[in-house]
């Protein structure tokens, strides 16, 4: 599991610099959705790196308006989901 560390901690590394989050506006949605997946994984060693990496580029507006679309969108097809089933 170590690569996976080196992995995270490499992209919380380029997420701090000025041009990582330039880049990450570029590519919002995709590191937001590997953000998140690393969060609720079960390697607890990463949490610090993709916490940082979270932080960081959620600094920047464009990416946590595209975070809260990303969030509203799972909520509705979790709603939609129940209704089916209900």
């Amino acid at each position: 599991m170590k690569f996976l560390e080196y992995g995270v901690a490499l992209l919380m590394n380029l997420c701090l610099r000025t041009n990582g989050r330039k880049k990450c506006v570029e590519i919002a949605e995709q590191v937001i959705t590997v953000l998140s997946s690393l969060l609720i994984h079960p390697n607890h060693e990463t949490r610090p790196y993709v916490n940082s990496s979270l932080y960081s580029i959620l600094t920047l507006q464009s990416v946590r308006d595209k975070a809260l679309q990303l969030v509203s969108n799972s909520f509705k097809l979790c709603i939609d989901f129940m209704y089916m089933f209900s």
